[in-house]
């Protein structure tokens, strides 16, 4: 009787991974991180944002002066963009990127520093392509997986390198 022996899982594994059947076109898509850029979001409007509403908010007393006042809370949407373009010009990671471990580079390298005028622009245009959607949903139209403001401001989100 002949005995058998069963190939280990991580070999199996990486068997499946290299099937003929697999496109080579799909693997060189650039990913579009939905759901790391969702958290990344998030994240950023708890620990910059709301601070910043908060303050708003108590030094003018109530919350129908706040609400009455669109002066402040423009203000406070662009003093936002102001700090996450610092994050972006000086690391490439705001904390939320840096949290689910994303980095934002200029296009065609892994290293290229984003200007503060070309993140703050991008920014701005993050806050059209929300209001509009259409800026968002070319991503899922592309091949490269760009959004409108990636596409304008020449910028690509990658996975940031593990320091070690």
């Amino acid at each position: 009787m002949e005995k058998r022996i069963k190939p280990r899982w991580r070999t199996i594994k990486q068997s499946k991974s290299h099937t003929p059947n697999s496109n080579p076109a799909d693997t060189h898509k650039s990913p579009f991180f939905l759901v790391e850029r969702i958290i990344a979001f998030i994240t950023d409007m708890f620990m910059i944002n709301m601070p910043i509403l908060y303050i708003a908010y108590f030094v003018l007393g109530s919350k129908e002066a706040f609400l009455g006042n669109q002066i402040v809370i423009f203000s406070c949407v662009g003093v936002f963009g102001i700090i996450l373009s610092l994050f972006i010009a000086s690391s490439g990671q705001t904390p939320g990127y840096r949290y689910v471990g994303l980095k934002l580079v200029a296009q065609d390298t892994t290293e290229g520093k984003v200007p503060f005028v070309v993140a703050f622009l991008r920014y701005v245009l993050w806050i059209i392509s929300m209001a509009t959607l259409v800026g968002i949903c070319i991503a899922y139209f592309r091949k490269d997986r760009k959004t409108f403001y990636d596409l304008v401001c020449h910028t690509n989100i990658i996975q940031a390198p593990k320091k070690s």
